[in-house]
């Protein structure tokens, strides 16, 4: 085994990881990577009523409602 094996074999653990975490969870989850929804859970899709394939992929900013907010949570 070599090192790349070794780091695709723990992405797939952490990956399996997250997905349990966000199924079992009880409030609304997302993972957020440079930026970018790159899951969430059901709970979230109830609270915005956006399906997953709309919430995934999407940058985390599109989600927040006030513009003056926004700048408040970059700064």
């Amino acid at each position: 085994m070599n090192k790349n094996d070794s780091n695709n074999e723990n992405q797939i653990t952490h990956h399996g990881v997250y997905e349990n975490f966000l199924k079992y969870v009880k409030i609304p989850m997302i993972i957020i990577d440079d930026e970018t929804i790159t899951r969430c859970n059901k709970k979230k899709k109830k609270l915005t009523g956006y399906l997953k394939d709309e919430i995934e992929g999407s940058k985390w900013e599109r989600f927040i409602a006030e513009k003056s907010d926004l700048n408040m949570i970059k700064e």
